[in-house]
């Protein structure tokens, strides 16, 4: 087996990492499957009836102390309570319900009853409402001193709630905190029972928040993890991010998105920011419905999933970094990715003032992955996508032909789930891509200027230097392109 597990960090990760693993266990109704290795992302455990099988995502979700919802982590795993007995033994005793009821939806997943028309946007305010398999618990983490605000999309200090999740520094902050079983205690306590149920890891599928205190949060927990238990395996982030040019940011936002974007790209095989509300989703779903927006998010994550989960011509998840990376392992930021000419990358992180002489727009990388719609046997035909690759044109501007690399997949994105919000389901999804370009390499310059000019404190020399090497790897020498290919 080659087993990849996904480490989710936040609200917002979580509910991409559910729609992720709820098209998985759709697959288990194909007994028979051909096509993929279910294995790839998830556990099976012998179930408590002779001849059952359980199926367990290979994962870790962290939240905020309120962010799992109606979810008691333990509930599928502990036989419950003897209400009534124990109101017998202890008459002054009172009873409470949990803080949260279970909709609709997991009602009806728990009674084994027909789902299809439950799912509706006033019940999917949290990734619970909408999932639909069973976590084990020491997968499930909360940060027990912050709370999660639905309605704002932000987390905070419940003791303080003026005080915000917000920045790098107050993510490194929680995780180092001794009081925090949920930072470096994970990694011996959760990490480790995840990995031991692992034949041969492939890599790790991360899943992070690159404009909020989840990044110095979930780049700790990387750094620690890395060497020691996972070395030599690769890693890819998946990093949310708003659309919003650094510079736009507020003066510690500012600091912390350089930060984390420097610490995340240094821990990671391979980066890839995605925008927190891609235009795709804005034109179908609802403003600040995480339900309706991870589900676009989800199929360019579970493309990569499949491709890496396939019984016949199989890729590992370093054969699809070295693809992108080749010739330059420290060049490894995705700066577009593409669903259907559909842009879901933060078009503006990288935005530079200076742009009187600015390069033109080159491509290093790009990587193709080509599957059949749903009902269909093939995805694009030849002609199709050698027009979507534009391998050709990218080669007589200098790009490498090692590094464009067409994947084909037979298994198509099953967006027909009642998981998924109405308006979803409506969509066709056949073709994704992920390019590195030229793009970040004038912004690292302008971020290193800024940190000699204002970062007072011990890091600036180390902080200034690492994003001049970071420039350096996206510098493209021919200053006589205007094309974008982006």
């Amino acid at each position: 087996m080659h087993e990849i597990i996904t480490l989710s960090f936040s609200q917002r990760s979580n509910c991409i990492a559910t729609h992720l693993y709820n098209v998985a266990e759709s697959r288990l109704q194909n007994v028979n499957d051909e096509f993929v290795d279910n294995s790839v992302l998830l556990e099976s455990k012998p179930g408590q009836f002779g001849g059952t099988i359980n199926y367990y995502p290979r994962a870790l979700l962290w939240d905020y102390n309120n962010g799992f919802g109606s979810l008691n982590p333990s509930e599928y795993f502990e036989s419950k309570p003897d209400v009534e007995a124990l109101k017998k033994l202890y008459p002054n005793v009172v009873t409470t319900g949990p803080s949260t009821l279970k909709n609709q939806y997991q009602k009806a997943l728990d009674q084994g009853t027909k789902t299809e028309g439950l799912a509706n946007s006033s019940d999917m305010r949290c990734w619970s409402d909408y999932s639909r398999v069973i976590y084990r618990p020491e997968s499930l983490l909360k940060l027990n001193r912050w709370d999660y605000s639905f309605d704002h999309c932000k987390g905070h200090l419940r003791s303080h709630p003026e005080i915000e999740f917000g920045t790098y520094d107050v993510g490194v902050d929680e995780f180092s905190d001794e009081e925090n079983v949920t930072g470096a205690e994970a990694v011996e306590e959760n990490f480790r029972k995840v990995l031991e149920e692992c034949d041969t890891l492939t890599g790790l599928n991360v899943i992070t928040e690159g404009d909020t205190a989840w990044g110095g949060f979930s780049s700790e927990f990387l750094y620690m993890i890395r060497d020691e238990y996972i070395s030599g395996s690769p890693i890819v982030t998946w990093s949310l991010t708003k659309n919003t040019g650094w510079q736009s940011l507020p003066v510690f936002d500012r600091m912390s998105r350089i930060k984390t974007l420097r610490s995340l790209s240094s821990v990671s095989s391979l980066y890839i920011p995605l925008n927190t509300e891609p235009s795709i989703a804005q034109q179908c779903a609802k403003k600040h419905s995480t339900w309706a927006i991870s589900s676009y998010q989800s199929v360019i994550l579970d493309s990569l999933m499949t491709l890496l989960s396939q019984r016949k011509n199989r890729w590992s998840m370093g054969d699809f970094v070295n693809g992108l990376t080749r010739g330059n392992e420290k060049r490894k930021i995705v700066t577009s990715s593409i669903i259907n000419d559909h842009n879901i990358s933060p078009e503006r992180m990288f935005e530079s003032t200076n742009s009187s002489n600015a390069h033109g727009s080159h491509v290093f990388a790009r990587s193709v992955i080509n599957r059949p719609l749903p009902g269909k046997q093939t995805g694009l035909n030849e002609n199709e996508l050698r027009e979507v690759c534009g391998f050709e044109d990218l080669i007589n501007n200098g790009a490498d032909s090692l590094n464009l690399k067409a994947y084909n997949i037979v298994e198509p994105f099953d967006n027909r789930l009642d998981s998924f919000p109405e308006e979803f389901r409506k969509q066709e999804f056949s073709w994704c891509s992920f390019n590195i370009t030229n793009k970040p390499q004038r912004c690292f310059g302008e971020m290193a200027d800024y940190i000699s000019h204002y970062c007072k404190n011990d890091e600036r020399e180390e902080l200034k230097d690492d994003l001049s090497s970071m420039e350096e790897q996206y510098y493209w020498a021919d200053e006589s392109s205007d094309t974008d290919y982006e």
